[in-house]
């Protein structure tokens, strides 16, 4: 831990402004220099998921306009403390956060990998007053730095926010680094139609609209009428997915634990011939470890693959739309061996368009799939019903899993 003390030096500067007439007497009161506050930088933090992480080269400009201080400090301790004078008045101090700052997720051996985080704001107002807290908050996408002002004291504290999975903003087809997830997206179908990315080809974002984001985009067309076929086999259509923990050099998933979490959201977007099919179906499913059979990573030996999931009726829509699922939503089909829901033990989550029978000719079985924004959800405030009537729009047809349209 390191101590920094922040004097005086530059307060004669207004002393002279004001011998010279240009303040009034009074104007400023001087200083008290037997009272100090502390500024402290916790550099490290550990989110909801275990997850412990650190911020690297942290350089931190303080100053205050009522004084003239100005001092540069920084994070080269787990812990930096600087002491400060009392505020003269109300938001005379100001702290920003100098460019060239790194956020690294920290390994239970030590080891250290850099995370993708954007600054959203900086340049933060605060008051040093005794037996006062004043909360103050530096945002990043991924992850807030909190300050905390109270009894004379300036904290700075991390606390990341790990919940986003992918809003697939970088551009690439794996997971966004953080929470101790790794896995890349992949798609998959049952082999009786065509499908774009094909399983086993590259899986990257693309751009698609006027929005200019970068979403995850699937198109299918020709599957087969869910049900069984001739082979034996059961027509389920095609999906995209992900492991949300993978071995880096074997590539075997494992289980992710996921319970300091209530649930999953995302924003998706699928489009289809709506004079052709008036219904198609998507699913959300949850594999865990006792749903997937051992040679894929999980514990399940017999009648595996009966993951815990939503399957809706969607009608056609051009729009996007946003939803999460809470653990308590999801159910398994029935085909497999039962098992409890344990969050703890997550392989993948995944996404799946099914073709129920209308009668419809093969040709009329496409879709046109997007998905956005995935994370993890924690306590939300709203349920999807109240969202849905608060916007007036709903994604699939379960009233208490409607969602907001968001564009």
């Amino acid at each position: 831990m390191r101590r920094i003390t922040a004097g005086w030096s530059l307060w004669g500067v207004l002393m002279v402004a004001c011998v010279t007439g240009s303040c009034g007497r009074d104007a400023v009161p001087a200083p008290d220099d037997s009272e100090t506050g502390t500024l402290q930088f916790p550099l490290t933090t550990t989110t909801p998921s275990g997850v412990t992480y650190r911020l690297a080269n942290a350089v931190f400009e303080i100053s205050n306009f009522a004084t003239g201080l100005m001092m540069s400090v920084s994070g080269d301790d787990p812990t930096l403390v600087v002491e400060l004078p009392p505020s003269i008045f109300s938001f005379d101090y100001f702290i920003f956060l100098q460019d060239g700052w790194s956020l690294y997720e920290v390994a239970p051996d030590g080891s250290e990998r850099l995370v993708s985080a954007t600054l959203l704001n900086n340049f933060q107002g605060f008051t040093i007053k005794a037996q006062r807290t004043t909360p103050l908050f530096f945002q990043f996408k991924v992850g807030s730095f909190v300050v905390t002002i109270g009894n004379g004291m300036l904290s700075v504290n991390i606390t990341v926010d790990d919940t986003l999975i992918d809003d697939f903003e970088d551009g690439d087809g794996v997971l966004l680094a953080g929470g101790g997830r790794r896995g890349a997206w992949v798609s998959f179908n049952d082999g009786t139609g065509t499908q774009s990315p094909a399983p086993g080809t590259a899986l990257e974002p693309e751009v698609v609209d006027a929005t200019a984001s970068f979403v995850l985009h699937e198109t299918g067309s020709n599957f087969a009428t869910q049900g069984p076929l001739p082979s034996g086999a059961f027509a389920f259509g095609a999906g995209v997915g992900v492991n949300l923990r993978q071995d880096v050099v074997t590539g075997m998933p494992g289980p992710y634990d996921a319970s300091g979490y209530d649930g999953i959201g995302f924003d998706f977007r699928y489009a289809f011939p709506s004079n052709q099919v008036p219904l198609q179906i998507l699913g959300f499913y949850v594999a865990t470890s006792a749903t997937t059979p051992v040679a894929e990573g999980g514990t399940c030996v017999a009648n595996c693959y009966d993951d815990y999931s939503f399957v809706g009726a969607v009608s056609f829509s051009p729009q996007f739309f946003s939803g999460f699922f809470r653990w308590a939503d999801l159910r398994q089909q029935g085909f497999g061996t039962p098992v409890a829901f344990d969050p703890a033990t997550i392989i993948s989550i995944k996404w799946i368009v099914q073709f129920p029978d209308f009668g419809q000719p093969v040709s009329a079985n496409t879709f046109d799939f997007q998905l956005d924004n995935v994370t993890f959800v924690q306590s939300p405030p709203l349920t999807n019903s109240a969202a849905a009537a608060r916007t007036g729009s709903a994604a699939w047809t379960r009233s208490d899993l409607g969602a907001g349209q968001r564009r």
